[in-house]
């Protein structure tokens, strides 16, 4: 799990919104993410959540096409409270926000990718999560 503060190496930044009833497995959430250059980026998924979610963690599907038409699959893992159901990430008014790497992303392409997200929880709509985010930063040497 990565924090980003406001610094230069963020490259994108991107919320899409989860219907206020709940998200469904079916609804997928679209991010168009343009690149300027070909220097290796990371991409990390962000996770808004409220105290109505009930699970610990969130498991998503994640599908990332590259200008050039490679497609990368992955299941992320994210945790969103620790073993004794404390949030994790920040946060405050019942609202909490945590960010995790997709590992085997590897964003060092220039021009337009595209990601889908689904989640891949076993109810098929889930309640608690507001939002879903992208962010993609220059790799750190």
């Amino acid at each position: 799990m990565a924090f980003i503060s406001c610094d230069s190496s963020l490259k994108y930044e991107h919320f899409e919104a989860v219907n206020e009833q709940g998200w469904h497995y079916e609804k997928v959430l679209n991010f168009d993410i343009p690149t300027e250059d070909a220097k290796p980026k990371q991409l990390l998924i962000a996770v808004r959540n409220t105290a109505d979610y009930q699970r610990a963690n969130l498991w998503l599907f994640l599908e990332l096409k590259s200008p050039s038409g490679t497609v990368l699959r992955d299941t992320l893992d994210c945790p969103l409270a620790d073993d004794y159901g404390y949030w994790l990430g920040s946060g405050f008014s019942g609202l909490y926000l945590t960010e995790h790497l997709v590992k085997k992303a590897k964003i060092a392409q220039k021009g337009d990718w595209k990601l889908t997200v689904m989640h891949g929880m076993r109810q098929d709509t889930i309640k608690g999560i507001k939002e879903i985010g992208v962010f993609v930063k220059d790799v750190e040497k």
